[in-house]
């Protein structure tokens, strides 16, 4: 029973009553009136002047997502009119909410898709064009030339010279190209019409050369080669129109025939005679 009653009056802590003399109780503890104005008033002080405690800050939602995109055949990917590259793409970071992505085709047109993209979340978009009819257009070329299906790809090269760079994405529409070189005797078919002015000749040049009737015409300027181009009706290809084709397309070869280093099977370049050429001529040249 004592036990049980020093309990409750350690629970109720102390009243006036039970401080002797002229001590009051405060918090818990009996002292003087004099000790108990210069505790509040350090508390007071020590209140006022404390800043306030740092509220704890509140977890911000992710504000980013992730697209995929994807389309057969190939195309230029579009999001909010900013061009983000040729499909396949993966793992592009986008800021949460809704898109507008549109995916263009030089040739097929161009579909849009509006999606959703969660915070935090990935979304995949996948188009595919309606190609009947498309990969069978080579009828439409004249006789003699090829079709080179319209694409993307990417033209120049980071180790090239420097007005091959920066490596940059081109859209390119279907065209027809000449599946052989010009020949010499082509060319001279054209002077004679009066629509094309002569070759030079002599050096290494292919005109006026006899047996040389089917080789390439070289020594025009670009001049004398659109002027032959625009009597037969047709035009030089553009520089990116050339490039596409010499890369095989969006497969984006380092060479014509693919990843091999220049040799004398796989082009004609400068050989023996081109070396010894040059050093008639008193100028350098390294053999391929």
């Amino acid at each position: 029973m004592l036990s049980g009653l020093l309990l409750q009056v350690s629970t109720a802590g102390l009243s006036r009553a039970d401080c002797p003399g002229t001590k009051v109780e405060y918090k818990g503890r009996c002292v003087f009136p004099d000790t108990r104005d210069e505790e509040r008033r350090k508390e007071a002080a020590a209140t006022k002047e404390a800043p306030p405690a740092p509220r704890a800050p509140t977890p911000a939602p992710p504000s980013m997502g992730m697209l995929h995109v994807n389309s057969l055949p190939p195309s230029l990917v579009f999001v909010e009119g900013r061009p983000l590259g040729r499909t396949p793409l993966s793992g592009l970071r986008i800021g949460a909410g809704r898109h507008t992505v549109v995916f263009k085709h030089p040739e097929l047109g161009a579909q849009s898709r509006s999606v959703v993209v969660p915070p935090g979340g990935a979304v995949t978009v996948a188009v595919k064009f309606d190609t009947q009819g498309w990969t069978n257009r080579a009828a439409a070329c004249p006789t003699g030339m090829a079709l080179v299906p319209g694409g993307t790809y990417r033209m120049g090269s980071e180790a090239g010279d420097s007005d091959e760079q920066p490596v940059h994405e081109v859209e390119v529409a279907r065209f027809c190209l000449d599946l052989t070189e010009v020949t010499v005797s082509d060319y001279a078919g054209c002077v004679s019409s009066g629509k094309c002015m002569p070759a030079n000749t002599g050096g290494s040049c292919n005109a006026g050369v006899a047996g040389r009737e089917n080789h390439p015409i070289n020594c025009v300027d670009w001049n004398q080669a659109d002027a032959y181009c625009q009597a037969q009706g047709l035009r030089l290809p553009t520089e990116e129109e050339w490039e596409y084709a010499a890369k095989g397309g969006d497969e984006d070869r380092r060479y014509p025939w693919g990843a091999a280093p220049p040799g004398p099977t796989l082009l004609n370049a400068c050989g023996s005679e081109c070396v010894a050429w040059f050093a008639r001529n008193q100028l350098t040249a390294k053999s391929m």
